[in-house]
């Protein structure tokens, strides 16, 4: 690895472990001493894993699917806790199937998020159950309110699918998604559940007549889609067949990291 690919790699490594500071509402890259070595710790448990098994350690700890202690669940891990995350996503990785297998997201997450935008891109389901009589008339009647109705009503009956991940969520549970889904992960960024972003994006889903999300319970971030353009490409084409060729998912040229942290 070049002196520039290793610099890239450092700089890249320090914005995943400010955005799992954020994450806390704890302060990175300050002067003080403590804090320094405490971010140096985390630099060292990164060193010499798959940049993947990296990222998808902060994510864990980002999405709050890690396993902890009630009383350190608000708390930033110490860098042997992250450490230790980093080895079993890296060991995860590499146990992983063929394209064709599954594994488990957990709710509210990337990979999870993943699927539910996939789903919403294949449109409502071909038969819907109709709407109650006094629903039916709004809707036949038109204009703006029927429209809404029309909408909403898709959004609760429309999407089976969909829904039935929404239940699972909110009972605590995540959902079984092709492993090669996760090569769209870098769509989608955690959203905090108090922003004005998260009400935007409640805002596009009523627009489009699709379900949203369950109450995340003490969850304080939903992964959501980075951006429009993001939006368009997890529903408007649909995820790629998987492959016999490799057990990898397809490369993302917009992905910064390298293949291997220095």
């Amino acid at each position: 690895m070049t002196e520039n690919a290793r610099q890239r790699a450092r700089e890249a490594t320090l914005e995943q472990i400010a955005r799992l500071f954020r994450a806390y509402d704890t302060p990175f890259g300050l002067s003080d001493e403590g804090m320094t070595d405490k971010a140096e710790g985390y630099i060292l448990a990164c060193k010499g894993f798959a940049a993947a098994a990296v990222r998808k350690a902060v994510e864990a700890y980002v999405s709050g699917s890690v396993e902890r202690k009630a009383g350190k669940r608000a708390t930033l891990p110490t860098s042997d806790e992250f450490g230790a995350q980093v080895r079993a996503a890296d060991a995860a990785l590499k146990a992983r199937g063929p394209d064709g297998s599954k594994e488990h997201a957990p709710p509210f997450g990337p990979l999870w998020g993943v699927k539910v935008y996939e789903l919403l891109g294949q449109g409502p389901d071909d038969f819907m159950p109709p709407p109650p009589r006094f629903i039916r008339s709004v809707i036949d009647a038109g204009g703006e309110k029927g429209e809404a109705y029309q909408l909403h009503h898709q959004a609760v009956v429309g999407f089976s699918a969909v829904n039935a991940m929404f239940q699972a969520a909110a009972d605590g549970k995540g959902w079984s998604v092709e492993v090669r889904l996760n090569a769209f992960t870098y769509l989608l960024d955690p959203v905090p559940v108090s922003s004005e972003t998260f009400k935007d994006w409640r805002a596009i889903h009523a627009d489009r007549g699709w379900p949203w999300f369950p109450p995340s319970g003490k969850q304080r971030v939903i992964y959501l889609p980075r951006d429009g353009d993001a939006l368009e490409d997890l529903t408007g084409r649909p995820a790629p067949a998987p492959s016999t060729a490799s057990a990898e998912p397809p490369a993302i040229d917009a992905d910064p990291w390298p293949d291997e942290l220095p």
